[in-house]
């Protein structure tokens, strides 16, 4: 008598699990949104799921940390033609970006360019494990014994942060998956909850941060290279651009750790551009401590879709046609 009441306690606790999921799904693995507003959402798959469903294959693709999210891919295929997306999550990495490149390419929809911005914080060593690249990016909004897994699976740092979010700030972020996958900011500051980092255009800190040692990955270095060789061999092409930083974000590095970091990028890939840029010092440029405000975000990317060479032509065809065309 008394094993009843104990299996129903664990049939309970094991619907209780997809329960919580189906009615927040706070990765958004479960319902895979058109568009998204939830923290926690697993950006890197659905934007995968996307670049592998798409009717037509991407002509280039937008990658990076979230300060490349911020760009609109539209605007550089209204510069340079074909058709792009943004295919940027959050804190990604170089590592993660030529997984990504891998994986879609393994698919047959590598793009014939990528345009990959570069963040000081994506090539810092905080001893977390590195994808190497063999495994695949969990693009599996096709498969159902995958998608009843997810339903399963719960993550309860996720759940937290959905709901924290919904009580605290709504509408910090919209992710744009079926569109262009840009992420728009909330454009009213005066809406918003004070946040501890000072989240409000032109704010300045107090007091300078305390400087601490740059412990670089030299395997997000090694990255970059492999990114390149990796669309070069398919008869593409990579643009890499460093995002301009705050100087006070910079200068919570010893400089010769920054300029060791700078001439160990610029001797793999040569990046266009800066870290500090003169005019980054003017903190009306910018929304919060590392995002540019949208404005100054678009300028940013004109002069690089500019500087990222010749504009695309439908003549040129996609990469994988050409290189699958080569070994005929």
């Amino acid at each position: 008598m008394k094993s009843k009441p104990l299996l129903a306690t664990i049939l309970a606790g094991l619907l209780s699990v997809p329960a919580a999921n189906l009615m927040l799904d706070p990765r958004d693995t479960v319902f895979r949104p058109d568009v998204s507003t939830s923290p926690a959402s697993d950006q890197r798959t659905l934007k995968m799921d996307r670049v592998l469903a798409a009717d037509e294959p991407f002509d280039g693709l937008l990658l990076g940390s979230s300060r490349t999210g911020l760009m609109r891919a539209d605007q550089v295929a209204g510069a340079i033609g074909g058709l792009w997306y943004n295919a940027s999550w959050f804190s990604a990495r170089p590592s993660e970006v030529a997984a990504f490149l891998r994986e879609a390419r393994g698919e047959g929809r590598l793009p014939h360019r990528v345009i990959l911005g570069l963040d000081l914080y994506a090539f810092l060593d905080d001893g977390a494990p590195r994808g190497s690249g063999g495994a695949r990016m969990e693009a599996t909004g096709t498969d159902p014994v995958r998608r009843l897994g997810e339903a399963f699976d719960i993550d309860i740092r996720a759940i937290v942060e959905v709901v924290a979010s919904r009580r605290h700030d709504p509408v910090r972020i919209r992710i744009d998956y079926r569109g262009d996958g840009s992420y728009t900011l909330p454009a009213d500051e005066a809406e918003r909850q004070a946040d501890p980092e000072g989240f409000a255009a032109g704010w300045v800190p107090a007091s300078p941060p305390a400087i601490r040692p740059l412990r670089l990955d030299e395997r997000e270095v090694a990255a970059l290279a492999a990114i390149r060789d990796l669309m070069r061999a398919t008869g593409g092409d990579a643009c890499f651009f460093w995002h301009p930083h705050r100087p006070e974000r910079a200068a919570a590095f010893p400089p010769d750790d920054v300029t060791t970091l700078t001439r160990l990028v610029a001797r793999s890939v040569a990046p266009i551009g800066e870290m500090t840029p003169q005019w980054a010092a003017d903190p009306l440029h910018w929304y919060d401590l590392r995002h540019l405000t949208r404005e100054r975000s678009a300028d940013v990317l004109a002069w690089v879709t500019a500087e990222c060479g010749e504009p695309l032509h439908a003549s040129e065809g996609h990469s994988e046609d050409r290189l699958t065309a080569a070994h005929r």
